[in-house]
């Protein structure tokens, strides 16, 4: 586990005078291109015991990083915006040929699936997840399933049930619904408004093209 991204300076997260969102960006590709480095020895590392060829890696993101993007902030954990939950994925296995770039939505409950594939291993049936990859090597699509996301961001606050979080994301692009407890509900356009700053769930709230996110919070019992 590398924790090195973890060393994003979050002292005094809100004080504007101190950080702009260039300076935390600034920062945090420092650290990105140090994970970069480490990765890489590690890789140089296999090749040199002649190990990387029958090696078998999976290198994802547990969470993004606010950046400064909303009033400032920089850190995690507190929202499910785009810039917090959309995370990098890399596989890399002797049953996959060639690099692809995947630009569909995947998720990290497919990762586990994935691998089982891998190793041409049946999934059991309680896994949500679906495999990216068939027992031959070739890439599965999961275009059309949705990638549901919760925080809490109340630190301390014990977590008994999904229900007792307090924010919520499902997303199959171009679309993304957000509900945040008590009740009040986001809903983003991403292909034509990446950065989420244009709510529609008020326009879009009895459309068609939003009722199979509301029953995906119903499904969740979110």
């Amino acid at each position: 586990y590398y924790f090195d991204m973890h060393l994003t300076e979050r002292l005094n997260r809100f004080n504007k005078e101190h950080k702009s969102k260039n300076d935390s960006e600034l920062r945090y590709l420092s650290l990105l291109k140090y994970q970069d480095r480490l990765i890489g020895n590690l890789v140089s590392f296999l090749k040199k015991k002649l190990l990387f060829d029958n090696s078998f890696i999976v290198i994802v993101g547990d969470h993004g990083e606010g950046l400064g993007e909303r009033e400032g902030f920089v850190g995690h954990g507190v929202n499910v915006y785009e810039e917090l939950i959309k995370v990098p994925l890399l596989i890399s296995s002797p049953l996959i040929d060639k690099f692809k770039m995947v630009k569909d939505q995947v998720r990290t409950i497919d990762i586990a699936p994935t691998i089982m594939s891998l190793f041409k291993i049946k999934s059991p049936k309680q896994f949500i997840g679906k495999s990216l990859i068939d027992f031959n090597g070739n890439l599965e699509f999961v275009k059309e399933d949705f990638a549901v996301t919760y925080c809490n961001p109340v630190v301390g606050t014990r977590i008994d049930s999904l229900s007792s979080l307090s924010k919520f994301s499902v997303r199959r692009y171009p679309y993304k619904l957000i509900k945040n407890k008590p009740g009040s509900y986001e809903f983003y356009d991403l292909e034509n408004d990446p950065n989420e700053k244009k709510d529609l769930y008020l326009r879009e709230k009895n459309s068609e093209t939003l009722k199979p996110f509301l029953d995906q919070i119903r499904l969740h019992q979110l």
